[in-house]
């Protein structure tokens, strides 16, 4: 079964052969495009670009942290 790319989500969706050419829907975001057979030089992970580095992980386990530890500080300040 050939894959495709959709240009919406940027996942790749399985489809019949007979599909190639004609406008399909993607499974996982529901956008309709029309199918063209991946290349085997896109066989290779998309790259999303610098935002999806490593660097926003760290930010948002951060954030996290500083929301976890917000109620606490104020259940510590409320028990004295």
């Amino acid at each position: 079964m050939p894959s495709v790319v959709c240009p919406t989500c940027l996942r790749r969706n399985r489809v019949r052969k007979q599909s190639l050419g004609r406008s399909v829907v993607c499974t996982y975001c529901g956008a309709a495009f029309e199918a063209e057979e991946s290349g085997q030089a896109s066989q290779e992970p998309l790259s999303y670009g610098p935002q999806h580095s490593g660097e926003w992980q760290i930010a948002v386990g951060l954030i996290v942290l500083v929301a976890a530890a917000i109620p606490a500080v104020l259940l510590l300040a409320r028990s004295r």
